[in-house]
């Protein structure tokens, strides 16, 4: 049944791609213990991971896998902006700075750890 409702669940979602293993091998090197959604991503932390359960909580799946498909802090350009304004969190914290200067990356820094605090809530641009 949590297979069925994974599956439903992906193909309803035209944004992130989806995929649906049992394979011993797979979670061993993936250190998947039980059942669970894995993103696996290049940015942030590189993969969160979400146990499933007893039951399956579509929503609650869907949620996870859309907040943690996009960075902490993102960076608006064109190409970033259909993913911003289409994230499913609505409320924008923005953040105004000059990479060149020396306090770029101490403010970033900051910046990112107070992200992580609203993640889910706010999206930092």
């Amino acid at each position: 049944e949590a297979a069925k409702a994974f599956l439903a669940m992906a193909d309803g979602d035209e944004v992130h791609s989806y995929a649906i293993s049992t394979s011993a091998v797979l979670k061993t090197k993936l250190a998947v213990t039980g059942d669970s959604v894995v993103v696996l991503k290049s940015f942030d932390d590189l993969r969160a991971d979400h146990a499933i359960g007893g039951h399956f909580d579509s929503d609650a799946v869907y949620k996870f896998v859309s907040s943690n498909s996009i960075p902490l802090v993102q960076t608006f350009s064109p190409e970033n902006a259909k993913k911003i304004f289409g994230a499913p969190v609505q409320q924008h914290v923005l953040f105004f700075t000059n990479k060149d200067e020396d306090h770029h990356a101490s403010t970033m820094a900051a910046y990112t750890a107070a992200a992580a605090n609203f993640k889910g809530k706010l999206l930092f641009v």
